[in-house]
């Protein structure tokens, strides 16, 4: 790759006279269109700028530059998207791409990589077209995991997980899905979690409804508390159209419809004209089952102005429906038909509707190949409630073919099905029980026959092989270590009220989710402002302000009549917003999957064997590489997370999620510590937080003043001692300067006490003029990375402490405790603080407190959390492994 730009850079392209100037007016012009809010308009009133566009890009990939290329790409992007421009758009993205490649920019190759992607599944109207486009995101993600690119990763994953599912291939969407939301709750990326998480809830609605429940209150709760941000009222609105589709499926048509409705009358008030329009799709459906034509009419007009306001070509589905209602079949079977041709990605639901119509028309050979086609589609992607309502129309079909008892069998299968997914039967359906049963009556004279076919007919059971049910609750990893197995399941994270709604509940105050702030009194009056923020929103956080006084809200209100900034009024809200959140805290709710979590920490004695398989470099407190007596079975400590890392890879398990940690700690109840909600010392290593106590008036007297004895030289407060010496120095300035050194470590500052005698005057001169230098370069630094230095001066004490550190953790860790969490995890908490992979920033959070810990009743709650350098180590922080359970080929081996 490198070769490949150095040899662009040299080739002696021509330049065309002129050229180059033509290209930098256009590109100015472009930003000032964009920058006056007009390129859209100049775009759709003139595409030939878009030509005119490529070949200046074209020209700039030719003679390399490519920054000129970026910026065309950067100003163009957003605007053919708008416009629907996807030819165009994916012509420039490939130039994009290719002058990426010729900086050796992956960045940015990876950003016109997705946006390619993007392009292509926007496009993408068949089967084979789809299928085209997962590997395009394949690359973009690969590129993405390269550079480590956190929300471009999950963004990457939601896309191939959308394609499994619209090409129905719904174990490989739903694993999809389950990795992404592991890893949005991996990288604390609660937009992610939330995006994926309502996604697998819809899936998992057909396979496991109280994962499917979960998830969509892990997406409400999300994205309820970003709600000032306008983008996440039309994910809501979404997530409860989701919801109501839930019950839809159901059968659940009467409670649908003034749903559905609610939801339309809330889209209104947003304009979003997108979701207007999936709205009316939504009603049409309902009223479609409830055989409404006149319903049904009004929302195919509805739909059809609507598709041609988004340029969107008409719904042949929604047409072919309406014209099957009214009895038209030749007409519906030609507009479903024209669906399938245009859109081959739900042949199963064409196939479905075709079977429908031929069978209504009479024509039952045509009739049998579609609804077997729809059967076969239904079986291969392992729904079988989609499989039970084809199964209704084939008993329909063999009715009319006389083959009675055959027609009871298909309808009690498909019965029996519907009501273990607590589906309610459709009028369509009764009214062909209701034939059924008055035909075999005629025909056999048997009122009870039916009622005996259905209870003999098998019940459809496609479980899914990802739906993991049974798991051993222990097992043991690659370092032969038992793992005890937490269940999946819903768990409370950090501190503040919990509360649960069920779905009914939800969709009752979904009004109040979406504009959680009209409640208020109106008390203050605030000038108009943006429109783009919420008008109720500074009202309401004035009104329920936990401590601000009067005067300072009228101040705020003066202010606003003046300062209409954007970025005032959203900073004002931001600041408002999170003093009102800190005074009513609430616990967020997740769906953590099945995970088995070391039984206990790694021990001394696990990290060594470890060690010498790898190669790996021994913790500093081992002197010499040789493990502390007695210290074989104590927590290893003293090791950073990418130690820890190296440690689980070998192992063949992961570092745990801070999430995974808490729910461990807290269990299903999300109580305060392992053992319940009340504080019992006795449980933890550390007890009271004595050793702490006992470890600082031990070091005072270690380091207090003494007399110059055995020939050694002490003052207070410094570890260091020096022999009794000839040097012309100041003892005391020179223990100062040495144990404030940062570039030594301890082991090399005792070296250079111990050979102090062996040294000359002008060694002992030389490190003294080190060390200030040393001094007064941090000092320097410190005044503006003042963060990074208190974390290094503090990192420095501890290693100090070292020796005496190490005598207290064995102490402290060898008391034994009953400090065991339901599932039998032993020492939780308490005992050492636990790596996670959870980031803050640039720093990972360290959960459960320690013996070393001052407060032990606050450090051990379940939700505290601590954040450290990654290359941090401490001589109360060690670690725990896990293992993720995906699939029954991740379940550790016994």
């Amino acid at each position: 790759m490198k070769e490949f730009a150095l040899n662009r850079l040299q080739q002696g392209v021509e330049v065309i006279p002129g050229k180059k100037e033509e290209v930098a007016k256009l590109l100015e012009d472009l930003v000032q269109d964009e920058k006056n809010g007009v390129l859209q308009t100049r775009l759709q009133s003139d595409p030939t700028l878009i030509d005119k566009a490529a070949e200046a890009m074209r020209y700039c990939d030719r003679v390399s530059d490519f920054s000129r290329v970026n910026a065309f790409m950067n100003v163009l992007n957003e605007p053919l998207s708008n416009l629907g421009y996807w030819d165009w758009k994916i012509e420039l993205n490939r130039l994009a791409i290719r002058s990426a490649v010729g900086q050796q920019n992956r960045s940015s190759e990876a950003l016109w990589r997705w946006q390619l992607a993007d392009t292509l599944h926007r496009k993408s109207k068949t089967r084979a077209q789809l299928e085209h486009v997962a590997p395009a995101w394949l690359r973009a993600l690969k590129i993405h995991l390269e550079i480590k690119d956190n929300d471009d990763i999950l963004f990457d994953q939601l896309s191939l997980a959308n394609i499994k599912q619209e090409l129905q291939q719904w174990h490989d969407a739903i694993i999809q899905y389950l990795q992404g939301v592991r890893d949005a709750s991996r990288f604390a990326n609660n937009y992610w979690m939330a995006a994926l998480g309502r996604n697998y809830g819809i899936l998992l609605d057909f396979f496991g409804e109280e994962k499917a429940k979960w998830l969509i209150h892990l997406a409400a709760g999300i994205y309820s508390k970003e709600i000032e941000r306008s983008y996440q009222k039309g994910n809501l609105l979404r997530l409860f159209g989701d919801l109501t589709g839930h019950y839809f499926r159901k059968g659940k048509f009467t409670f649908c419809i003034p749903l559905y409705q609610k939801q339309l009358e809330i889209a209104q008030n947003t304009n979003n004209t997108e979701l207007i329009n999936n709205m009316y799709r939504e009603l049409f459906d309902c009223y479609l089952q409830q055989q409404n034509e006149a319903a049904c009419h009004g929302c195919f007009l509805e739909n059809n102005r609507l598709n041609k306001q988004l340029g969107i070509p008409k719904n042949h589905g929604m047409a072919g429906k309406l014209a099957w209602l009214r009895g038209e079949y030749d007409g519906a079977i030609q507009d479903f038909l024209a669906a399938l041709k245009e859109n081959d990605l739900d042949e199963d639901e064409h196939h479905l509707w075709l079977g429908k119509a031929f069978l209504a028309q009479g024509n039952l050979e045509q009739a049998t190949d579609y609804l077997n086609r729809a059967l076969t589609h239904q079986h291969e992607q392992k729904n079988a409630l989609a499989m039970a309502k084809v199964q209704s129309q084939l008993a329909l079909l063999e009715l009319k073919r006389c083959h009675t008892r055959q027609a009871a069998t298909l309808l009690g299968t498909s019965l029996k099905t519907q009501q273990a997914f607590g589906v309610e039967i459709s009028p369509e359906e009764r009214k062909i029980e209701q034939d059924i049963r008055a035909q075999l009556l005629l025909e056999m004279g048997d009122a009870d026959l039916f009622d005996r076919l259905v209870a003999d007919a098998p019940v459809i059971d496609l479980k899914p092989d990802f739906l993991l049910e049974g798991l051993p609750v222990s097992r043991r990893g690659g370092d032969d270590k038992e793992m005890v197995l937490i269940a999946d399941g819903p768990v409370f994270i950090g501190a503040g009220a919990m509360e649960t709604l069920n779905e009914k509940e939800l969709l009752e105050r979904m009004e109040e989710l979406v504009f959680p702030y009209r409640n208020h009194s109106g008390r203050y009056k605030i000038p108009p402002i943006d429109e783009s923020f919420d008008p109720d929103a500074i009202p309401f956080l004035l009104e329920n302000h936990p401590s601000m006084f009067e005067e300072e809200k009228q101040s705020i209100i003066q202010n606003l009549e003046t300062d209409k900034d954007s970025s005032t009024i959203n900073n004002l809200i931001q600041k408002l917003k999170k003093e009102y959140d800190a005074a009513h805290p609430k616990a967020t709710q997740i769906y953590l999957y099945p995970y088995y979590v070391d039984r206990d920490l790694v021990s001394n004695r696990e990290y060594r064997t470890f060690c010498e398989a790898k190669g790996h470099p021994h913790p500093d407190y081992w002197l010499e590489g040789q493990m502390p007596a007695g210290c074989e079975e104590l927590p290893v400590v003293h090791v950073s997370l990418e130690d820890a890392k190296a440690y689980a890879a070998w192992a063949g398990k992961e570092i745990p999620t801070a999430q995974e940690l808490e729910k461990a700690i807290r269990g299903e109840q999300g109580t305060r510590y392992p053992w319940g909600d009340v504080w019992e010392p006795q449980r933890v290593k550390l007890g009271d937080g004595s050793v702490r106590e006992a470890f600082d008036v031990e070091y005072q007297a270690l380091n207090a003043t003494i007399p110059e004895t055995g020939g050694m030289i002490r003052f207070k407060n410094l570890r260091f001692n020096l022999p009794v010496h000839p040097f012309q120095v100041d003892d005391k300035e020179f223990i100062e300067l040495l144990q404030g050194s940062i570039s030594l470590d301890v082991q090399e500052k005792q070296k250079i006490t111990k050979k102090f005698l062996e040294l000359s005057q002008f060694q002992v001169d030389e490190l003294i003029r080190i060390f200030h230098e040393e001094k007064a370069k941090f000092k320097s630094l410190g005044k503006e990375h003042e963060d990074a230095l208190n974390k290094t001066r503090k990192q420095h004490y501890l290693g100090l402490m070292l020796p005496e550190l190490l005598t207290l953790y064995q102490q402290a860790l060898t008391v034994s405790r009953g400090n065991v969490s339901p599932e039998g995890v032993r020492d939780l908490v308490g005992s050492v603080w636990q790596w996670s992979l959870t980031e803050q920033g640039s720093d990972f959070f360290v959960k459960g407190g320690s013996w070393f810990s001052r407060q032990p009743q606050e450090t051990c709650l379940g939700w505290n959390e601590e954040a450290l350098s990654p290359r941090e180590k401490r001589m109360d922080v060690g670690f725990r492994c896990v293992k993720p359970i995906f699939s029954k080929k991740d379940i550790p081996e016994v």
